[in-house]
């Protein structure tokens, strides 16, 4: 679910299938590295796994991000094709990637097979690439093979436990690494939008406006010290999969929480 627009698993499973298959005859295939850049959406997710399909691993590029900073990312990671939005095609320089629109240009998409590319990834393979902060100087690339990302699903699944059933909220800023355990979780999802700056006390309500128009289950979020009436009352409304984590996670809140839960 996307601001009104609903996908189901079979849907997304076709799309997903064919955009693998036409990023292979892009000659996207094993460590290929293929850029996101794309609004919080629907076509995010699939241009995501489209990309693992293909054998690919994708380079998220958060759009708050400078415009100097993702051309270093770019360059860096010698992406050989971008997934972008026609929108957004003009205002960041691919340099040598081939450029891929996932609206204008998925009438080209939508004349592949629906069956899955045999790419021969592997568990050694790179699925992605995500980059430091370069808060201590230039930003590094980190790769994270198949491998890693499996090990940490198979572990967040036993340890916070979803259905297919249940319904997530995918929150976490696209190149924040802890995206991707919202990304491969084994539910629904519900894609905030475009990611607004609130002031910290209108943070809770916002996300208790949207676990009041969906079934939410499960919500990654920092909480903060100065709203804990506001996170109380967004745990009132989904219980105990409500994973408050951060720097302002203090104990004596989680304590009170969970007297109150």
């Amino acid at each position: 679910v996307s601001e009104g627009r609903c996908l189901s698993y079979d849907e997304l499973n076709r799309r997903t299938n064919q955009l693998g298959q036409y990023l292979r005859r892009l000659a996207v295939g094993l460590e290929t590295r293929v850029g996101l850049y794309l609004e919080r959406s629907l076509e995010m997710v699939i241009g995501l796994l489209g990309v693992l399909k293909a054998g690919g691993a994708y380079l998220p590029l958060d759009r708050s991000y400078p415009v100097k900073r993702l051309a270093f990312m770019l360059d860096d990671a010698k992406v050989d094709v971008m997934l972008t939005q026609e929108s957004l095609a003009a205002t960041l320089d691919s340099g040598q990637a081939q450029i891929v629109c996932l609206d204008t240009d998925w009438r080209r998409v939508a004349q592949e097979e629906v069956s899955r590319p045999d790419s021969g990834v592997t568990a050694q393979n790179l699925a992605y690439v995500i980059y430091t902060s370069g808060s201590t100087g230039q930003p590094k690339g980190v790769m994270i093979p198949h491998r890693a990302v499996c090990n940490h699903m198979h572990w967040m699944q036993e340890a916070f436990p979803l259905s297919p059933q249940d319904l997530m909220l995918q929150k976490t800023p696209f190149g924040f690494d802890a995206a991707a355990t919202e990304f491969f979780k084994n539910c629904a999802y519900v894609y905030e939008g475009e990611k607004k700056t609130r002031p910290v006390k209108e943070q809770a309500q916002y996300l208790a406006d949207l676990v009041s128009r969906y079934p939410i289950v499960s919500i990654e979020d920092g909480m903060a010290e100065d709203d804990f009436e506001g996170w109380k009352a967004l745990t009132d409304l989904i219980g105990k999969k409500c994973q408050l984590v951060g720097d302002d996670l203090f104990v004596t809140n989680v304590n009170r929480l969970e007297d109150g839960i």
